[in-house]
């Protein structure tokens, strides 16, 4: 039987694929499937879902075990497809666990014990011919050494199938937001906190800070005018909560009248809205 997958973007055009280091990470999958994991024929049928190829009243097939935890291969396989991590995540809720485990060297040995002697002739043959890619999952299911848990029966719906998976996309999606409204409002109080340290220093002698602001502004260097604007601002909040408003926009107006021809330092100073208050200040 030949087995036939591809990826398509998102305008639904078929991939080439030419990444043999990436091809390589899903070639095994062959081999869990000839050792009787079903999981790739349940992506496959996934796919289907994914692509609207089936009629939303079909039911699914019975879900194989382990849906939820796949091997290396089959999660390189879903991403080359591009299968839907919610409605992946949607299926693997109906999925069993996979508890199944290679068998020990003990058990193995009593196995090859019991092989017919042209059998065994037969396997090495293969072997020596380099026909050993499927030799070992073969072997393991034709003796039992790799029983796979049976699959639950499924039992939804296509339709159902996709309905969870928008449900559980659209949960993410609000939990993702909440995440950044934590985020923004943890990094506005940072900020705020922040600023009220830069504030208290600033009480503590205001007087450097406008010589500061003078030093400054005397280099006639655009980024120390933005250090003198920044500087400014921090001022006038400390003017507000001091409830001295109107000394700040004095000397705001002082320094605007002794730097007039400096238009670089007055655009800065517009934009940080620093000069409109002083302006609105003196017309009052």
């Amino acid at each position: 039987m030949i087995l036939d997958l591809h990826g398509s973007d998102e305008d639904g055009d078929e991939e080439w694929w030419d990444d043999e280091a990436a091809l390589a990470s899903i070639v095994p999958v062959r081999a869990e499937l000839a050792a009787g994991d079903t999981r790739l024929l349940y992506l496959a049928w996934l796919l289907c879902v994914q692509e609207r190829e089936l009629d939303e009243d079909a039911l699914e097939p019975p879900v194989p075990p382990g849906l939820g935890s796949e091997s290396g291969p089959l999660r390189s396989l879903a991403g080359f497809l591009r299968l839907d991590q919610d409605l992946l995540a949607t299926a693997a809720r109906a999925s069993a666990p996979l508890t199944a485990r290679a068998p020990s060297a003990a058990v193995l040995a009593k196995w090859v014990r019991r092989l017919p002697v042209s059998d065994k002739d037969e396997v090495i043959v293969r072997l020596l011919q380099g026909d050993g890619a499927h030799l070992r999952a073969e072997l393991l299911r034709r003796y039992g050494g790799a029983a796979v848990p049976e699959a639950l029966s499924g039992g939804r719906t296509v339709g159902e199938l996709l309905a969870d998976a928008e449900t559980r996309w659209e949960g993410r999606q609000r939990q993702a937001e909440e995440r950044k409204a934590a985020e923004r409002t943890r990094r506005e109080a940072a900020a705020a906190a922040a600023r009220e340290q830069r504030l208290d220093a600033l009480a503590a002698d205001p007087g450097r800070a406008w010589q500061q602001v003078a030093e400054l502004i005397a280099t006639k260097r655009p980024t120390e005018y933005d250090v003198a604007v920044e500087l400014l601002t921090d001022l006038q909040s400390l003017s507000e909560r001091a409830g001295r408003r109107k000394a700040f926009r004095g000397r705001i107006h002082q320094l605007r009248f002794e730097h007039a021809r400096k238009s670089s330092l007055l655009d800065r100073l517009e934009r940080a809205g620093l000069v409109a208050s002083a302006a609105g200040e003196m017309s009052i």
